[in-house]
């Protein structure tokens, strides 16, 4: 291991960072905070604070001192114009990568003795305080003993058409990540010429969702669970955008492009199929129940006559 650059700082695309401000407006923060929060110069935050002005998506209640609108923020792209211009309808978010270590990397053994000696600042966290933890521009890094543990900023958006693609764009920016920390502390961590990671975190949401709309309006919260309680799916509201959103650990990808988002199609382009599937489910029933009832005949007859 090497020595690096010290310089930690976060680096997020306009997609991400426009939501981003938007967020802690939100919650409270003024732009300097946000500024010192991401190691930011203060005219940097302001350029994005002016454009969500404009928008109409904040407002100034004080000095130096926003508050966000009743306006819904959408998915915005700022794609090299002016203005806000194309929307994504998938928002992933809260990804956790768990990167697989090459078991000869060099020195890895030693990387407590490394961040000392170059200055870097790291703390003990986890079970019994052995796993070290370092902030690596702006994303919480644990460095275990035969992983790498990578967990995403809370606010920090990847959008796409579909959970698969939101997902390709945040592996993409993992791959980037990795990249820079290999150079900070001088390892390789790829084996046979590639990353070995899992995702074993990340949600989907289906933005501007309209039956999330509907009991967002109305003060409810939803939760879906599994057969064996598992939490699949759930309604939220995160940055006002109506979300339906998929959170299960395995099938999150699956229940969003292949189980909800066809089905909320299918429910807006064919109002009445709710009660159609009722219906066919109450025919069903009694079909079943029919079949039952004979069976139960045909078996009573059985019994009757081999008793005789």
């Amino acid at each position: 291991m090497k020595r690096g650059k010290k310089v930690l700082y976060q680096k997020e695309g306009k997609v991400n960072f426009y939501l981003t401000v938007y967020y802690h407006i939100s919650q409270g923060l003024n732009p300097t905070q946000i500024a010192h929060k991401y190691k930011r110069s203060i005219p940097y935050i302001q350029y994005y604070i002016r454009q969500l002005k404009q928008e109409g998506l904040i407002k100034k209640v004080g000095y130096g001192t926003w508050e966000t609108t009743t306006k819904q923020v959408k998915n915005y792209y700022k794609d090299g114009g002016q203005n806000f211009n194309f929307s994504k309808k998938v928002r992933g978010h809260g990804f956790q990568f768990k990167l697989i270590l090459p078991r000869d990397l060099k020195n890895w053994e030693r990387r407590i003795e490394y961040l000392t000696k170059n200055n870097i600042e790291y703390s003990l966290v986890g079970n019994k305080g052995k796993i070290i933890r370092i902030l690596f521009k702006g994303y919480k890094v644990w460095l275990c003993e035969k992983t790498i543990i990578v967990y995403y900023p809370r606010d920090m958006s990847f959008f796409g058409h579909s959970a698969k693609e939101s997902r390709n764009n945040a592996i993409h920016d993992f791959y980037t990540i990795l990249s820079k920390l290999e150079h900070f502390l001088g390892a390789n961590f790829k084996i046979k010429g590639k990353y070995l990671f899992e995702v074993p975190k990340r949600h989907y949401a289906l933005i501007k969702n309209e039956l999330a709309g509907y009991y967002l309006k109305q003060n409810k919260k939803i939760e879906i669970r599994s057969e064996k309680g598992e939490l699949w799916a759930l309604i939220d509201n995160s940055f006002n955008l109506n979300e339906m959103e998929q959170v299960h650990k395995v099938t999150a990808e699956k229940d969003t492009d292949n189980i909800v988002e066809p089905f909320m199609n299918l429910l807006r382009n064919n109002p009445n199929v709710m009660e159609e599937i009722v219906l066919n489910i109450i025919a069903n029933t009694q079909i079943l129940k029919k079949q039952q009832e004979q069976i139960s005949l045909i078996i009573k007859k059985f019994d009757g006559g081999y008793g005789n």
